[in-house]
């Protein structure tokens, strides 16, 4: 009887391990399989079940499943030089061996068909687990274009739109956000920009019920990861992701979460990278892949058309400065007078807003250009300008015509206030250490008259007083 026991609890016991296996075994597939994949399992180093149609396929592109019946760490430089087509599988099998989980994915072109190889290796204490999934892409064309399309159409297209409009790229990224979230897909989202030290600015980050926007990380974190690598990364348990020591994840949640992260980039250049997340282990599918790869090329195309105009609106604006500013005194020039400012005088005929026309004329200018030089007379020039501009208000208008002449435009004052504000230029000047008296004509803009006629007058009125301090002086 005493036997019968120990044998009936041997039995269970060796029944109990098997469940366990088989529970294992069944969970590794699980995480990697597809239903139409044809599999191959390794225990340790050797063969724990191949099935027939995948020993048919790989004799079919002459590979010999005894190369691989009992492999090991020795043998990659062998499977290297005699299957070059998988030269990235054992390089990166090799550098990730002694790794407790390795997952790798890809798609190879044999014999003009084309394959999806998977393979998950999961070290277990003792034991290592091996499987890979090898799946025809164009027998199952299909049922992946469908996933792929179906995948497109869930893009509204005002997405597309938004991308190349005004919406900035926060505004996009939330549209996504809010889009994926409504379809259950992603909790959260983060976007982050590499800046030129290297820290990342977080253009746009969902995380839980917290929004971030320009928030500057300094540590190296998964985002800087993917930038500096430029691969994507698939994470289908944050637990279990292993980051090289520079490098740290931060942890949104306190559960196991998982994670589709793809490298920004525009061609060769790689600028930052997104996160999709999303609770829970093997969340996302290939047509949730599909669907994060559109939209991380559109966030890529909305920041380089941001980047791009910011940098043309800023070149445009330097270079309508200097077509309008002066170099040497910073007054405006007659480009600005002819050009936006002659508009703006003609609007202004309802609204009466440039009231007040003076043009001025510096005295004896040739006189002490002969004298001490053009050096001198610049600067006689300069402090001109900047002495007015240290009189004059905010919408007051100071312009180089030519030479020593300026013109003066006054916003809103009657004459005798324009008097005191000319007074005012020329007792600082008097002053100042290049002092220089000017002689001038003031009067009222008249906005029946075109803008060259009212200077015509006022030019007049310049050289009445010019004439009169001649005649004074002799």
């Amino acid at each position: 009887m005493l036997i019968f026991l120990f044998i009936l609890t041997f039995v269970l016991i060796s029944l109990l391990f098997y469940i366990v296996r088989i529970i294992k075994l069944t969970k590794l597939i699980y995480n990697t399989a597809r239903k139409d994949s044809n599999v191959i399992i390794w225990k340790n180093s050797r063969i724990l079940y191949c099935d027939k149609p995948l020993m048919e396929l790989l004799k079919k592109h002459g590979i010999d499943v005894n190369d691989f019946r009992n492999f090991s760490f020795e043998k990659i430089n062998f499977y290297i030089n005699k299957y070059p087509f998988l030269k990235e599988f054992f390089e990166k099998f090799r550098v990730n061996f002694e790794e407790k989980l390795f997952e790798y994915e890809t798609t190879i072109f044999l014999s003009n068909e084309f394959y999806k190889i998977k393979f998950r290796r999961e070290k277990n204490k003792t034991t290592v687990y091996s499987v890979l999934l090898i799946t025809n892409v164009i027998l199952n064309i299909k049922e992946y274009t469908d996933e792929l399309i179906s995948s497109i159409y869930k893009i509204p297209e005002e997405f597309f739109n938004l991308t190349t409009s005004d919406t900035s790229t926060y505004e996009l990224v939330d549209y996504f956000f809010n889009f994926l979230s409504s379809q259950n897909i992603i909790d959260s989202l983060v976007v982050g920009i590499r800046k030129i030290d290297g820290s990342i600015n977080i253009i746009y980050g969902k995380i839980g019920d917290k929004k971030f926007k320009n928030f500057t990380i300094k540590d190296k974190t998964l985002i800087s990861y993917i930038s500096d690598t430029g691969e994507k990364l698939y994470v289908n348990n944050s637990e279990e992701l292993k980051l090289p020591e520079e490098y740290k994840l931060m942890k949104v949640i306190n559960k196991p979460y998982s994670i589709y992260g793809i490298p920004l980039r525009i061609g060769e250049n790689v600028f930052g990278a997104v996160l999709f997340e999303k609770e829970g282990n093997n969340k996302f599918c290939l047509k949730d892949f599909h669907l994060f790869e559109i939209l991380a090329f559109l966030i890529s195309i909305s920041i380089k058309l941001k980047n791009e105009y910011q940098i043309l609106y800023k070149s445009s604006k330097e270079n309508f400065k200097k077509a309008i500013i002066d170099p040497l005194t910073k007054a405006y020039n007659r480009n600005y007078l002819f050009d936006a400012l002659n508009k703006n005088i003609k609007f202004s005929k309802e609204k009466s807003k440039y009231k007040i026309v003076i043009f001025l004329d510096l005295d004896n200018f040739k006189y002490l250009n002969d004298k001490y030089g053009h050096v001198y007379g610049d600067k006689v020039l300069k402090n001109f300008v900047k002495t007015a501009k240290m009189v004059l208000r905010k919408d007051d208008i100071i312009i180089r015509y030519g030479g020593d002449e300026f013109l003066i435009l006054l916003y809103d004052l009657n004459i005798e206030n324009a008097e005191s504000v000319i007074q005012r230029i020329r007792k600082m000047i008097l002053n100042s250490e290049f002092k220089v008296d000017f002689s001038y004509g003031l009067m009222y803009f008249d906005h029946e008259k075109s803008l060259e006629e009212n200077i015509k007058i006022v030019d007049k009125k310049m050289y009445e007083m010019k004439s009169k301090k001649k005649k004074l002086n002799l």
